[in-house]
Protein backbone atom coordinates (compact mmCIF):
# COMPACT_ATOMS: atom_id res chain seq x y z
CA UNK A 1 0.00 0.00 0.00
CA UNK A 2 1.50 3.59 -0.83
CA UNK A 3 2.24 5.72 1.90
CA UNK A 4 -0.62 8.47 2.72
CA UNK A 5 -3.41 5.84 1.12
CA UNK A 6 -4.70 5.14 4.71
CA UNK A 7 -5.17 8.94 5.45
CA UNK A 8 -6.96 9.47 2.77
CA UNK A 9 -9.18 6.84 2.94
CA UNK A 10 -10.26 7.70 6.60
CA UNK A 11 -10.67 11.29 5.41
CA UNK A 12 -13.18 10.66 2.15
CA UNK A 13 -16.42 9.79 4.83
CA UNK A 14 -15.78 13.17 6.44
CA UNK A 15 -16.07 14.42 3.37
CA UNK A 16 -18.76 12.98 2.53
CA UNK A 17 -20.41 13.85 5.75
CA UNK A 18 -19.32 17.80 5.08
CA UNK A 19 -20.75 17.34 1.44
CA UNK A 20 -23.89 15.95 2.93
CA UNK A 21 -24.59 18.46 5.33
CA UNK A 22 -24.20 20.87 2.94
CA UNK A 23 -26.59 19.56 0.53
CA UNK A 24 -28.98 18.91 3.59
CA UNK A 25 -28.38 22.79 4.41
CA UNK A 26 -28.77 23.68 0.73
CA UNK A 27 -32.18 21.74 0.40
CA UNK A 28 -33.38 22.83 4.05
CA UNK A 29 -33.03 26.47 3.10
CA UNK A 30 -34.80 26.15 -0.62
CA UNK A 31 -37.57 24.66 1.49
CA UNK A 32 -38.07 27.16 4.13
CA UNK A 33 -37.50 30.06 2.48
CA UNK A 34 -40.47 28.64 -0.34
CA UNK A 35 -42.94 27.56 2.80
CA UNK A 36 -41.95 31.48 4.04
CA UNK A 37 -43.44 33.02 1.06
CA UNK A 38 -46.72 31.80 1.52
CA UNK A 39 -47.10 32.76 5.47
CA UNK A 40 -48.39 36.49 4.41
CA UNK A 41 -49.82 36.47 0.71
CA UNK A 42 -53.59 34.68 1.67
CA UNK A 43 -53.85 37.51 4.50
CA UNK A 44 -52.08 40.86 3.02
CA UNK A 45 -53.61 40.44 -0.47
CA UNK A 46 -57.15 40.87 1.05
CA UNK A 47 -57.42 44.38 2.69
CA UNK A 48 -56.19 46.45 -0.39
CA UNK A 49 -59.04 44.80 -2.18
CA UNK A 50 -61.68 45.20 0.84
CA UNK A 51 -63.58 47.72 -0.35
CA UNK A 52 -64.29 46.08 -3.73
CA UNK A 53 -65.02 42.80 -1.50
CA UNK A 54 -67.53 45.14 0.20
CA UNK A 55 -69.06 45.88 -3.33
CA UNK A 56 -69.46 42.72 -4.57
CA UNK A 57 -70.17 40.66 -1.92
CA UNK A 58 -72.65 43.00 -0.31
CA UNK A 59 -71.19 42.84 3.09
CA UNK A 60 -71.49 45.71 5.83
CA UNK A 61 -68.31 47.35 7.08
CA UNK A 62 -68.41 44.72 10.57
CA UNK A 63 -68.30 41.76 7.83
CA UNK A 64 -65.16 42.97 6.47
CA UNK A 65 -63.67 43.71 9.86
CA UNK A 66 -64.79 40.41 10.76
CA UNK A 67 -62.65 39.08 7.45
CA UNK A 68 -59.61 41.27 8.97
CA UNK A 69 -59.73 39.19 12.46
CA UNK A 70 -60.62 35.77 10.99
CA UNK A 71 -56.93 35.22 10.14
CA UNK A 72 -55.54 36.22 12.98
CA UNK A 73 -57.62 34.47 15.14
CA UNK A 74 -57.11 30.79 13.31
CA UNK A 75 -53.64 31.76 13.91
CA UNK A 76 -54.04 31.68 17.71
CA UNK A 77 -56.99 28.61 17.78
CA UNK A 78 -54.50 26.42 15.54
CA UNK A 79 -51.04 26.81 16.99
CA UNK A 80 -51.84 24.04 19.99
CA UNK A 81 -52.89 21.66 17.01
CA UNK A 82 -49.18 22.50 15.44
CA UNK A 83 -47.55 21.32 18.22
CA UNK A 84 -49.44 17.96 18.85
CA UNK A 85 -49.32 17.44 15.05
CA UNK A 86 -45.76 17.54 14.87
CA UNK A 87 -44.87 15.72 17.63
CA UNK A 88 -47.31 12.73 16.10
CA UNK A 89 -46.19 12.79 12.47
CA UNK A 90 -42.95 14.28 12.55
CA UNK A 91 -42.36 18.25 11.24
CA UNK A 92 -41.66 17.86 7.79
CA UNK A 93 -44.70 15.87 6.90
CA UNK A 94 -46.89 18.08 9.25
CA UNK A 95 -45.26 20.59 7.06
CA UNK A 96 -46.46 19.37 3.74
CA UNK A 97 -49.75 18.54 4.48
CA UNK A 98 -50.14 22.13 5.84
CA UNK A 99 -49.25 23.24 2.06
CA UNK A 100 -51.42 21.10 0.68
CA UNK A 101 -54.45 22.10 2.94
CA UNK A 102 -53.42 25.72 1.98
CA UNK A 103 -53.34 25.62 -1.55
CA UNK A 104 -56.87 24.02 -1.53
CA UNK A 105 -58.83 26.75 0.71
CA UNK A 106 -56.88 29.08 -1.73
CA UNK A 107 -58.26 27.49 -4.79
CA UNK A 108 -61.90 27.34 -2.81
CA UNK A 109 -61.65 31.23 -1.95
CA UNK A 110 -60.93 32.23 -5.12
CA UNK A 111 -63.90 29.40 -6.92
CA UNK A 112 -66.10 30.55 -4.52
CA UNK A 113 -65.55 33.33 -2.93
CA UNK A 114 -69.78 34.13 -2.11
CA UNK A 115 -69.95 30.41 -0.50
CA UNK A 116 -66.20 30.13 1.25
CA UNK A 117 -65.08 33.49 1.54
CA UNK A 118 -64.77 33.48 5.66
CA UNK A 119 -64.31 29.38 5.77
CA UNK A 120 -61.72 29.24 3.02
CA UNK A 121 -59.90 32.35 4.77
CA UNK A 122 -59.65 30.46 7.95
CA UNK A 123 -58.81 27.37 6.95
CA UNK A 124 -55.99 28.93 4.83
CA UNK A 125 -54.84 30.66 8.35
CA UNK A 126 -54.89 27.72 9.92
CA UNK A 127 -52.85 25.99 7.78
CA UNK A 128 -50.29 29.03 7.80
CA UNK A 129 -50.59 28.86 11.87
CA UNK A 130 -49.45 25.15 11.50
CA UNK A 131 -46.35 26.22 9.57
CA UNK A 132 -45.60 29.31 11.47
CA UNK A 133 -44.76 27.27 14.61
CA UNK A 134 -43.28 24.15 13.36
CA UNK A 135 -41.06 26.06 11.10
CA UNK A 136 -39.29 27.80 14.35
CA UNK A 137 -38.81 24.43 16.37
CA UNK A 138 -37.45 22.54 13.27
CA UNK A 139 -35.06 24.74 12.71
CA UNK A 140 -33.62 24.74 16.45
CA UNK A 141 -33.59 20.70 15.67
CA UNK A 142 -31.88 20.22 12.58
CA UNK A 143 -29.92 23.30 12.39
CA UNK A 144 -29.21 24.25 15.96
CA UNK A 145 -25.70 26.17 15.16
CA UNK A 146 -27.79 28.28 11.99
CA UNK A 147 -31.31 28.98 13.80
CA UNK A 148 -30.21 32.97 13.12
CA UNK A 149 -28.98 32.39 9.59
CA UNK A 150 -32.05 30.52 8.92
CA UNK A 151 -34.84 32.63 11.24
CA UNK A 152 -33.33 35.85 8.63
CA UNK A 153 -33.96 33.82 5.50
CA UNK A 154 -37.21 32.72 6.78
CA UNK A 155 -38.54 35.85 7.38
CA UNK A 156 -37.25 37.80 4.60
CA UNK A 157 -39.23 35.12 2.68
CA UNK A 158 -41.83 35.95 4.51
CA UNK A 159 -41.77 40.00 4.32
CA UNK A 160 -41.42 39.23 0.23
CA UNK A 161 -44.02 37.44 0.47
CA UNK A 162 -45.95 39.70 2.27
CA UNK A 163 -45.15 42.90 0.17
CA UNK A 164 -46.23 40.87 -2.99
CA UNK A 165 -49.46 40.10 -1.55
CA UNK A 166 -50.19 43.89 -0.73
CA UNK A 167 -48.72 45.35 -3.87
CA UNK A 168 -50.42 42.85 -6.46
CA UNK A 169 -53.69 42.57 -5.39
CA UNK A 170 -55.15 45.77 -6.53
CA UNK A 171 -53.33 45.52 -10.38
CA UNK A 172 -54.44 41.51 -10.48
CA UNK A 173 -57.80 42.74 -9.95
CA UNK A 174 -57.65 45.56 -12.91
CA UNK A 175 -56.10 43.52 -15.25
CA UNK A 176 -58.42 40.68 -14.90
CA UNK A 177 -61.11 42.65 -15.23
CA UNK A 178 -62.33 42.33 -12.00
CA UNK A 179 -62.12 38.24 -11.89
CA UNK A 180 -62.20 37.14 -7.77
CA UNK A 181 -60.85 33.77 -9.52
CA UNK A 182 -57.63 35.34 -10.86
CA UNK A 183 -57.49 38.07 -8.10
CA UNK A 184 -57.31 35.23 -5.42
CA UNK A 185 -56.58 32.29 -6.79
CA UNK A 186 -53.26 33.25 -8.42
CA UNK A 187 -52.02 32.47 -4.58
CA UNK A 188 -52.54 29.26 -4.59
CA UNK A 189 -49.51 28.53 -6.90
CA UNK A 190 -47.02 29.60 -4.78
CA UNK A 191 -48.32 26.86 -2.30
CA UNK A 192 -47.90 24.38 -4.97
CA UNK A 193 -44.23 25.21 -6.06
CA UNK A 194 -43.32 25.07 -2.24
CA UNK A 195 -44.83 21.64 -2.09
CA UNK A 196 -42.87 20.52 -4.64
CA UNK A 197 -39.34 21.70 -3.26
CA UNK A 198 -40.51 20.60 0.32
CA UNK A 199 -40.71 16.88 -0.81
CA UNK A 200 -37.48 15.59 -0.58
CA UNK A 201 -37.97 17.08 3.22
CA UNK A 202 -40.69 14.00 3.38
CA UNK A 203 -38.51 11.35 4.44
CA UNK A 204 -37.06 13.33 7.54
CA UNK A 205 -39.26 12.94 10.63
CA UNK A 206 -37.46 15.30 13.58
CA UNK A 207 -40.94 15.49 15.46
CA UNK A 208 -40.75 15.68 19.23
CA UNK A 209 -41.78 12.17 21.04
CA UNK A 210 -44.29 12.21 23.57
CA UNK A 211 -41.05 11.24 25.92
CA UNK A 212 -38.71 14.10 24.99
CA UNK A 213 -42.36 16.53 25.44
CA UNK A 214 -42.50 14.97 29.14
CA UNK A 215 -39.12 15.66 29.48
CA UNK A 216 -39.62 19.90 30.44
CA UNK A 217 -42.56 21.07 33.03
CA UNK A 218 -45.29 22.67 31.00
CA UNK A 219 -44.22 25.77 29.58
CA UNK A 220 -47.45 28.25 30.53
CA UNK A 221 -46.01 27.83 34.34
CA UNK A 222 -43.21 30.24 33.51
CA UNK A 223 -43.55 33.94 34.23
CA UNK A 224 -41.09 34.34 31.05
CA UNK A 225 -42.88 31.96 28.88
CA UNK A 226 -46.32 34.55 29.41
CA UNK A 227 -43.25 37.39 28.89
CA UNK A 228 -42.79 35.96 25.28
CA UNK A 229 -46.08 35.45 24.73
CA UNK A 230 -47.28 38.84 25.53
CA UNK A 231 -44.52 40.46 23.36
CA UNK A 232 -45.31 38.12 20.51
CA UNK A 233 -49.45 39.03 20.86
CA UNK A 234 -48.33 43.00 21.03
CA UNK A 235 -46.37 43.00 18.39
CA UNK A 236 -49.05 41.11 16.13
CA UNK A 237 -51.82 43.33 17.42
CA UNK A 238 -50.35 46.55 15.95
CA UNK A 239 -49.04 44.78 12.86
CA UNK A 240 -52.31 43.14 11.76
CA UNK A 241 -54.13 46.15 13.29
CA UNK A 242 -51.72 48.70 10.77
CA UNK A 243 -52.26 46.10 7.72
CA UNK A 244 -55.65 45.46 7.64
CA UNK A 245 -56.54 48.92 8.13
CA UNK A 246 -53.67 51.26 6.93
CA UNK A 247 -55.19 50.85 3.09
CA UNK A 248 -58.61 52.22 4.65
CA UNK A 249 -56.94 55.23 5.94
CA UNK A 250 -55.00 56.19 2.89
CA UNK A 251 -58.23 56.49 1.30
CA UNK A 252 -60.18 58.16 3.26
CA UNK A 253 -57.22 60.63 2.93
CA UNK A 254 -57.15 60.77 -0.93
CA UNK A 255 -54.97 57.91 -1.81
CA UNK A 256 -56.06 55.57 -4.83
CA UNK A 257 -56.58 51.80 -4.03
CA UNK A 258 -53.53 51.50 -6.12
CA UNK A 259 -51.72 53.96 -4.40
CA UNK A 260 -52.73 52.46 -1.10
CA UNK A 261 -51.87 49.10 -1.52
CA UNK A 262 -48.31 50.30 -2.89
CA UNK A 263 -48.40 52.49 0.47
CA UNK A 264 -49.11 49.48 2.57
CA UNK A 265 -46.22 47.45 0.76
CA UNK A 266 -43.78 49.44 1.99
CA UNK A 267 -44.17 47.93 5.40
CA UNK A 268 -43.01 44.91 4.04
CA UNK A 269 -40.50 46.62 2.15
CA UNK A 270 -38.88 48.41 5.24
CA UNK A 271 -39.14 45.21 7.37
CA UNK A 272 -37.12 43.25 4.79
CA UNK A 273 -33.57 44.41 6.13
CA UNK A 274 -34.57 44.23 9.98
CA UNK A 275 -36.34 40.72 9.28
CA UNK A 276 -33.25 39.29 7.68
CA UNK A 277 -30.37 40.97 10.13
CA UNK A 278 -32.01 41.02 13.74
CA UNK A 279 -32.01 37.36 13.96
CA UNK A 280 -28.27 37.01 13.18
CA UNK A 281 -27.57 40.06 15.72
CA UNK A 282 -29.69 38.28 18.44
CA UNK A 283 -27.62 35.29 18.44
CA UNK A 284 -24.81 37.02 18.85
CA UNK A 285 -26.05 38.02 22.75
CA UNK A 286 -27.73 36.58 25.33
CA UNK A 287 -29.61 39.68 26.36
CA UNK A 288 -31.75 41.52 23.36
CA UNK A 289 -33.18 43.95 25.34
CA UNK A 290 -31.40 46.89 23.47
CA UNK A 291 -32.62 45.21 20.28
CA UNK A 292 -36.16 45.57 21.91
CA UNK A 293 -35.98 49.35 22.39
CA UNK A 294 -34.46 50.01 19.13
CA UNK A 295 -37.05 48.03 17.03
CA UNK A 296 -40.25 49.43 19.66
CA UNK A 297 -38.80 52.84 19.23
CA UNK A 298 -38.77 52.97 15.29
CA UNK A 299 -42.17 51.23 15.27
CA UNK A 300 -43.59 54.09 17.28
CA UNK A 301 -41.73 56.72 14.91
CA UNK A 302 -42.72 55.26 11.67
CA UNK A 303 -46.81 55.01 13.10
CA UNK A 304 -46.71 58.60 13.94
CA UNK A 305 -45.64 59.86 10.66
CA UNK A 306 -47.63 57.66 8.79
CA UNK A 307 -50.94 59.38 10.50
CA UNK A 308 -49.75 63.11 11.04
CA UNK A 309 -47.42 63.46 8.46
CA UNK A 310 -48.73 64.77 5.13
CA UNK A 311 -50.00 61.88 2.79
CA UNK A 312 -47.26 62.70 -0.05
CA UNK A 313 -44.11 61.66 2.96
CA UNK A 314 -46.31 58.05 3.72
CA UNK A 315 -44.25 56.25 1.93
CA UNK A 316 -40.98 57.46 4.01
CA UNK A 317 -42.94 56.43 7.17
CA UNK A 318 -44.64 53.55 6.32
CA UNK A 319 -41.05 52.03 5.74
CA UNK A 320 -40.24 53.19 8.66
CA UNK A 321 -42.71 51.55 10.47
CA UNK A 322 -41.76 48.70 8.21
CA UNK A 323 -38.65 48.89 9.40
CA UNK A 324 -39.48 48.81 12.95
CA UNK A 325 -42.03 45.76 12.29
CA UNK A 326 -39.44 43.79 10.75
CA UNK A 327 -37.25 43.96 13.90
CA UNK A 328 -40.14 43.54 16.80
CA UNK A 329 -41.36 40.20 14.85
CA UNK A 330 -37.94 38.98 14.58
CA UNK A 331 -37.28 39.28 18.09
CA UNK A 332 -40.43 38.07 19.07
CA UNK A 333 -39.60 34.38 16.88
CA UNK A 334 -36.54 34.61 18.12
CA UNK A 335 -37.55 33.99 22.22
CA UNK A 336 -39.65 31.28 21.23
CA UNK A 337 -35.92 29.57 20.48
CA UNK A 338 -33.56 31.00 22.41
CA UNK A 339 -35.73 31.19 25.86
CA UNK A 340 -36.36 27.66 25.71
CA UNK A 341 -33.79 25.61 27.15
CA UNK A 342 -34.36 22.46 24.41
CA UNK A 343 -35.89 21.97 21.34
CA UNK A 344 -38.80 19.98 23.04
CA UNK A 345 -39.44 23.18 24.92
CA UNK A 346 -39.11 25.18 21.79
CA UNK A 347 -42.07 23.70 20.41
CA UNK A 348 -44.03 24.04 23.25
CA UNK A 349 -42.57 27.63 23.87
CA UNK A 350 -43.42 28.83 20.15
CA UNK A 351 -47.00 26.71 20.41
CA UNK A 352 -48.14 29.03 23.40
CA UNK A 353 -46.47 32.07 22.57
CA UNK A 354 -48.55 31.82 19.15
CA UNK A 355 -51.58 30.61 20.39
CA UNK A 356 -51.37 33.11 23.20
CA UNK A 357 -50.09 35.99 21.09
CA UNK A 358 -52.39 35.51 17.86
CA UNK A 359 -54.99 35.70 20.35
CA UNK A 360 -54.41 38.78 21.46
CA UNK A 361 -53.84 40.28 18.37
CA UNK A 362 -57.29 39.02 16.91
CA UNK A 363 -58.89 42.48 19.54
CA UNK A 364 -56.50 44.65 17.27
CA UNK A 365 -58.33 44.56 13.42
CA UNK A 366 -61.69 44.27 15.35
CA UNK A 367 -61.15 46.93 18.39
CA UNK A 368 -59.73 49.49 15.16
CA UNK A 369 -62.34 48.80 12.72
CA UNK A 370 -65.23 49.00 15.81
CA UNK A 371 -63.61 52.37 17.32
CA UNK A 372 -63.61 53.71 13.17
CA UNK A 373 -66.93 52.79 13.39
CA UNK A 374 -68.22 54.06 16.39
CA UNK A 375 -66.31 57.32 16.34
CA UNK A 376 -66.44 58.22 12.39
CA UNK A 377 -62.29 59.02 12.35
CA UNK A 378 -59.23 57.62 13.13
CA UNK A 379 -57.90 59.79 16.26
CA UNK A 380 -58.92 56.92 18.62
CA UNK A 381 -58.41 53.92 16.93
CA UNK A 382 -54.50 54.91 16.56
CA UNK A 383 -54.40 56.08 20.12
CA UNK A 384 -54.87 53.05 21.07
CA UNK A 385 -52.46 51.80 18.79
CA UNK A 386 -49.55 54.00 20.20
CA UNK A 387 -50.55 53.10 24.09
CA UNK A 388 -50.21 49.28 23.37
CA UNK A 389 -46.92 50.29 21.68
CA UNK A 390 -45.63 51.49 24.93
CA UNK A 391 -47.10 48.11 26.89
CA UNK A 392 -45.19 46.21 24.04
CA UNK A 393 -41.85 47.77 24.66
CA UNK A 394 -42.38 47.17 28.66
CA UNK A 395 -43.37 43.39 27.69
CA UNK A 396 -39.86 43.07 25.04
CA UNK A 397 -38.08 44.25 27.62
CA UNK A 398 -38.81 41.45 30.14
CA UNK A 399 -38.83 38.86 27.32
CA UNK A 400 -35.41 39.98 26.29
CA UNK A 401 -33.23 39.68 28.79
CA UNK A 402 -30.46 36.47 29.06
CA UNK A 403 -33.07 33.95 31.01
CA UNK A 404 -34.66 30.46 29.61
CA UNK A 405 -38.07 28.84 31.28
CA UNK A 406 -36.02 27.13 33.84
CA UNK A 407 -34.59 29.82 35.44
CA UNK A 408 -31.14 29.58 33.60
CA UNK A 409 -29.16 32.59 32.40
CA UNK A 410 -29.03 32.11 28.28
CA UNK A 411 -25.67 30.49 26.60
CA UNK A 412 -24.31 32.76 23.66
Amino acid sequence: MKPGRPRETQQEPAARDRAADRRDLLLLSCGVVLLACNLRPAVTSLPPIFPELQTHLSLSLTAVTFVATVPVLAFGVFAPVAAALGRRHGEERTLAAALIVLAGALAARAALPHIALFVATAASAGAIAVMSVLLTSMIRRRQPRRTGLLLGLYLFALYIGAMVGSAASVPLFEASGGSWLVTLGVWCLPAVAALLVWLPQWSRHTGTTPGEAGEAPPVYRSALAWQVAAFMGLQSLIYYSTLSWLPSFFRDRGATPGQAGLLVSMLSIGGLVTALTTPMLAQRRADQRVLVVAGVSICAVGLAGAVAAPLSTAALWTGLLGLGQGGVMALALYFTMARAGSAAESISLSAMAQCVGYLLATTGPLLVGLLHDGTGGWRWPFALLFLLTAVKLAAGVLAGRARTLRGTEAAR
